[in-house]
Parts: C-alpha cells; sequence; structure tokens
C-alpha cells in the first residue's frame, strides 16, 4: 500500500541503491557530541529524525562578522543569536558564526529552535552538552521556551535509541522514560553551562 508523507534513504553501491532502513542509528554513529553540536528531532514528512547540529562561534577579526550557514534557514540562525545576544548579553554580532546540520540534512522546522540556541551557547562556552541530550523546542522573540506540537513520535524515537534527556519547554506535557528537563526563557539555558564566565 502506498503510504504518503514518508521519506526514504538510499545509498548508492556497486549494485545500485541500497534502501538505509536505519538512517537515525547511522546519524547518531556519526554524532561528535563535543562543544558546538547539539541533537535535535524533528520531522520530515512523517518520520522523525535525530540530527545533529554543529556551530562554531569564533571572535571576528574583520569589520563585518561572517554568517556561514548550510542545512538550515541563515535567517533563523541568525535571529536566534540576535534573542540570545538581547536577553543574555553575549555579542554574537560580534563573532563569525559557521552553522550546519551534519549529513546534508535541510531542515525547515521551527522545533529546532532549542537545539540552535544550545549548539551556539555551547561553541561561545566551549563546555559540551552532557551526552545523550536532545532538544526539542520553539524560542519566541520575547526569550521564552515555547511547547511544539507532534512531539509523541519524535519522544518515542529519542527513547527508541537510548536518547536520556530531552530539552523542552517547561509547558511541554509530555509521556516519557526520558528525563525531560523543561525551561522557561533563554536565561535558564544557562544552567548547562556552570563553567562559563
Amino acid at each position: 500500500m502506498f503510504q504518503a508523507n514518508t521519506v526514504g534513504f538510499f545509498q548508492m553501491e556497486e549494485a545500485g541503491l541500497i534502501e538505509v532502513s536505519n538512517i537515525n542509528q547511522e546519524l547518531l554513529n556519526e554524532a561528535s557530541g563535543v562543544a558546538g553540536s547539539a541533537l535535535v528531532c524533528c520531522l520530515e514528512g512523517t518520520r522523525p529524525l535525530i540530527l545533529e547540529l554543529q556551530s562554531l562561534v569564533a571572535e571576528s577579526k574583520f569589520g563585518m562578522p561572517q554568517r556561514v550557514v548550510t542545512g538550515i534557514d541563515p535567517k533563523r540562525v541568525v535571529l536566534i543569536a540576535a534573542i540570545l545576544e538581547k536577553y543574555l548579553h553575549i555579542r554574537f554580532s560580534a563573532h563569525d558564526i559557521f552553522f550546519k546540520v551534519s549529513g546534508g540534512f535541510k531542515i525547515k522546522e521551527s522545533s529546532t529552535d532549542l537545539g540552535i540556541a544550545l549548539a551556539l551557547l555551547s561553541s561561545y562556552f566551549q563546555q559540551p552538552l552532557p551526552p545523550h541530550s536532545v532538544a526539542m523546542a520553539e524560542l519566541s522573540l520575547t526569550g521564552q521556551v515555547k511547547a511544539i506540537s507532534q512531539i509523541s513520535m519524535c519522544i518515542k524515537e529519542v527513547e527508541k535509541f537510548g536518547l536520556e534527556t530531552l530539552y523542552l519547554s517547561k509547558n511541554q506535557q509530555v509521556k516519557t522514560t526520558c528525563h525531560a528537563a523543561g525551561f522557561r526563557n533563554v536565561y535558564e539555558l544557562l544552567q548547562l553551562f556552570p563553567d562559563a564566565a
């Protein structure tokens, strides 16, 4: 039976295209878990994907800081950086920002806002996020961490692969075996970086 809104993944072998049946396992095997990286889970059609966001924040040596972004709308990364700068007084506007989605994927969902923020902060403070954690929430222009829709499918996928901690909005209602860490606003994100100067 044909099912709409599904996504398949294939790799080219000598014998032709071979389906990658467990794409999330492949993606998690390649995740780095170092400073500047954050895991997110988002839907591609009806399929949840666990993706690594990678950020490099470096003090700019030029008059106009660079913004090099692949795999996600550059305006979204710039917007998240502006929100963090406004409320946390971190001068991202004086830093070059290089940002990418690993694996060559493209993300369109706003549910990755929190992951973008955490990747930027992790790179800025040069402190990795706790291992086996994944972020799923939106950010408002007022710095609030907002709940997202259709989160249950993502949570099932996260649990399946043994990820332990979910970073969510404090207002998000979830049923999960993972540890759910809720945040009301971006100020509370600094709790994840205890060594921040």
